[in-house]
Order: structure tokens, then C-alpha cells, then sequence
């Protein structure tokens, strides 16, 4: 970006052109390209951009500007109309299809759009299916964490999805209700519990109905990450038609308000800010402090006085015994994984039969580095391999991370 000089780029029909420049919180306006703009004859406008340091922040704190939204309508509502723009140059016209035809590991897939309503709204996604391959008729979807869209971290979703589809398997990425281009209010994704709302396991259920008369799958493989995660186990659980479940990075087996709020954050995550106080600072670190005691003396009262198993070890019991594949892969930092361990309770689930436990090798949970995203792939393409197996459909071709070819225009890439 920075061999980008927008003072060597003329503008045409700058006479008849306008131009609305925002000003970040605290920061004036670029003097020189202000002063560009006006030199080349541009109508420009300055409003105060404040509210976009706001807008920055991690999805669930994220405010939308209000304020700088309302005045780009406004002013684009100013626009003068006796002036139009010469049209745009026609593009040359190519095939266009809602069927996008791909080459994956050699194999032949498609994609193609997928709309359902589910309680009034509607639900869109990309399904992507085997062509060149006889289908295992099994069908995969993937969840993201908490509001995030469809793509996955680092577009994970997409490329397993094609992988898969490579292997027989169909695959559905859809957006959640209010996020990218499924129907509803992002709204509803603000408050921590409702990434965790029971409406979620319905929902899916209702897509795998939708899924099933669509499609014909026999069974259905779920793969999550983060709250996605929680959400592919809890489905699993009521659902018998899911043959795998492969969590990643889940934080917790089951909600609660102390697991939520108290240890994965009081405990370990809270970090002051610029802006906080020494009192405040200090006066949490002693709460960290007590619960952390708090957290260590209920551990050895689990490990003195238990007799039964616990909810989770009875729910993952139930996914063996019903031959469903398990795959659990934390995060290297997991406080799932650490209380598992303190309290003795990993080693009984991880040998449980169809259970498997792997530790993410890395801290970036985006999956930028290209090292941690090809060690999930092999933990989820050995899982699927595993499904695929136990009803005797081995893996049509060999996963791996082949090139993938385009074989005709699309009006727009299928993500």
C-alpha cells in the first residue's frame, strides 16, 4: 500500500465527482490528499469520523458509528442528479453460472448457493458437492466461532470443504442468523450467552431435516471451532444422525455462568487497560488471587469425593457408545484442558473408544501460520478418514492440500 501515491493518479470527470473524507477519533484529516482532491477540482466534504476506534473492537464489543453512517447517507442524499457520470466501459461478457466447477486433488466438485428458512429467516450458505467422485453419502458442516461468518479461521471452511468434496463428502458452510448473508439481527450476537443459546441446537437440527430431504445423506459429520464446537457437540448429543463431531479449541463442554465469567476470565484472562486505574488494577488481582484458591480448593474436593462420573465424562460416554467419532483438539492454553488435567478426568475420556484428544502446537487461534492450519487438517481429514471407515467408505482420494483449478467463470467467487 505504501507505492500507492494517489497524487501520480489522475482523476477523470473530477469536475462532476465528489468526495466525503471521514476523520478517524483524535486524528485530523490528511491535509495533502484533502488539498489533492480540491486542487483537481473535486467537491470535497469533511465530517467527523469518530466512532470508528469503536467499530475496531473483537466482534462481541464491536459499536457500530451511528453517527458517521448517518452522515454518508445524508450526503450521498446531496448528490446533485443533472450531472450523471459517463457509463462504465462494458466488460466482455463471459459464461455465468450459480454453479461454480472446481478441481480439487484432481477430482471434480462443485459449489453452488444454498438458501432454507429456518423460523422465518433466511439461512444462506455454500454447498459444495462431488462430481467426479461416487458420493459417500456423507454431508459435513461447519460452524464458526461465535459471530464470525462462514469462512472459518484463515478460510479453513472452504478449503476442507473442497478437500472433502474430493473424498465423497458434501459439505455445507453457512452463515448464522444476523451474520454475512443469512437473515437477522447482528444485534443478538453481543451479549457472550447467546453464542451459546439453546435456539442454536434446534436450528441446526432443523438444517440437518432441511439437509436430508435435500441431499440424502445417511449420516452427518460436525466441524466447529470455538463456540462453533460447543454447538457440533451439543447437536451430537441430540441427534443420532451425527456420525462425527470434531471440536476445535471448545471452551467448555456445557455453559455455565462461573465457567464463563468466572474461570476463563476472572481467573486467568483479564488483563488491565491503558485506561484503568491502579485501584481498579490492584483490586482484581486480589479477586484473581481468592478465586484462584477458590478454583484449586474445589479441584481437590472433585478429586476426593467424587463417586460419579460428571456430565461431561457422561455425555462424551454417550458418543462412544453410540459410535460416534470424537475428536477434541484444545487450544495449547486451554482452561478446559487444564482442569481436565488437574482434576484427572482427560486420561478417562481419552480412552474411551471413537475419543480423541490432540493439543493445537501454537497460540494464534486465526490459523495464520500455515504450520497450525496444516495440523488441524490432519487431526480433522484422520477423523473424517475414521467416519468414513466405520461404515466401510474409505476416502475416495488421499486428503491432502492439492491445487485447486477453476474450470469456468462465475459472476463471483463462491466463499
Amino acid at each position: 500500500l505504501s507505492a500507492v501515491d494517489l497524487a501520480e493518479r489522475s482523476l477523470s470527470y473530477a469536475e462532476k465527482r465528489r468526495v466525503l473524507i471521514f476523520a478517524r477519533t483524535c486524528n485530523d484529516v490528511d491535509s495533502k490528499l484533502r488539498e489533492l482532491f480540491a486542487a483537481a477540482g473535486l467537491d470535497v466534504s469533511v465530517a467527523d469520523g469518530d466512532g470508528y476506534g469503536a467499530m475496531m473492537q473483537y466482534v462481541q464489543h464491536s459499536v457500530a458509528p451511528l453517527a458517521a453512517i448517518s452522515d454518508s447517507i445524508a450526503w450521498l442524499a446531496d448528490s446533485p442528479i443533472d450531472s450523471p457520470l459517463p457509463p462504465a466501459p462494458t466488460r466482455a461478457s463471459g459464461s455465468q453460472s450459480d454453479v461454480l466447477n472446481l478441481t480439487s486433488d484432481g477430482v471434480a466438485i462443485r459449489e453452488r448457493p444454498f438458501v432454507t428458512e429456518i423460523r422465518g429467516r433466511k439461512i444462506r450458505g455454500i454447498l459444495t458437492e462431488p462430481v467426479g467422485v461416487e458420493s459417500s453419502r456423507v454431508c459435513a458442516l461447519f460452524f464458526s466461532g461465535g459471530s464470525d461468518r462462514r469462512l472459518g479461521p484463515n478460510r479453513m471452511w472452504v478449503d476442507t470443504s473442497r478437500r472433502w468434496a474430493a473424498q465423497g463428502v458434501s459439505s455445507l458452510r453457512a452463515d448464522p442468523p444476523g451474520i454475512g448473508d443469512s437473515d437477522g439481527h447482528a444485534q443478538f450476537w453481543g451479549k457472550l450467552r447467546a453464542h451459546y443459546d439453546p435456539t442454536h441446537v434446534d436450528d441446526t437440527i432443523k438444517l440437518l431435516d432441511v439437509l436430508e430431504e435435500e441431499i440424502s445423506p445417511s449420516r452427518f459429520v460436525l466441524s466447529g471451532f470455538c463456540s462453533g464446537a460447543n454447538r457440533s457437540f451439543q447437536v451430537a448429543l441430540a441427534d443420532d444422525r451425527v456420525s462425527g463431531v470434531f471440536a476445535i479449541a471448545m471452551p467448555f463442554f456445557f455453559w455455565n455462568w462461573w465457567t464463563a465469567h468466572v474461570r476463563d476470565w476472572w481467573v486467568a484472562d483479564w488483563v488491565p487497560s491503558s485506561v484503568d486505574r491502579w485501584k481498579k488494577t490492584a483490586a482484581v488481582r486480589v479477586i484473581q488471587r481468592f478465586l484462584l484458591v477458590l478454583t484449586k480448593a474445589r479441584r481437590i474436593a472433585l478429586l476426593t469425593t467424587r463417586r460419579r462420573p460428571t456430565r461431561a465424562e457422561t455425555a462424551v460416554r454417550q458418543l462412544s457408545e453410540r459410535g460416534t467419532e470424537f475428536l477434541l483438539v484444545f487450544k495449547p492454553d486451554s482452561h478446559e484442558l487444564n482442569e481436565l488435567t488437574a482434576e484427572g478426568r482427560l486420561e478417562p475420556l481419552d480412552a474411551m473408544r471413537g475419543v480423541e484428544v490432540a493439543r493445537i502446537p501454537g497460540r494464534d487461534m486465526r490459523f495464520r501460520p500455515l504450520a497450525l492450519q496444516n495440523f488441524v487438517n490432519r487431526e480433522i481429514d484422520d477423523a473424517l478418514a475414521r467416519v468414513l471407515r466405520s461404515s466401510g467408505s474409505a476416502p475416495a482420494s488421499p486428503a491432502g492440500t492439492g491445487p485447486l483449478l477453476l474450470q469456468q467463470n462465475c459472476s463471483a467467487e463462491l466463499v
